[in-house]
């Protein structure tokens, strides 16, 4: 009988549970909790904004060096694949890091 490689046994989630372990489930209980009580405790922010309330205009240069404005970018209508315009109803800034 030629000898292979060894066999890996089947690990998965439901093995790995042969004995019942409920740390995760603790830990997850306490950051939680701790979450909780941390933002109890923090004072209310005055000037964040509310729902429904529109943004200050903000100018920004994106990723290709070229500035843009929210006014431009509610401005500019929205073309889909069949070549229909549509209104811009928002706007979503996604910010990133990159490689500076």
């Amino acid at each position: 009988m030629e000898a292979g490689p060894p066999r890996t046994p089947n690990v998965s989630w439901q093995n790995c549970r042969a004995v019942p372990d409920h740390s995760e489930c603790f830990a997850f209980g306490l950051f939680g909790f701790t979450a909780y009580e941390v933002r109890k405790a923090l004072p209310p922010a005055k000037n964040a904004p509310q729902i429904g309330q529109r943004a200050p205009d903000f100018s920004l240069v994106d990723a290709n060096g070229q500035n843009f404005s929210l006014v431009q970018l509610l401005a500019s209508p929205i073309t889909d694949s069949g070549g229909t315009a549509r209104a811009t109803k928002g706007v979503l800034v996604y910010f990133y890091r990159g490689y500076w």
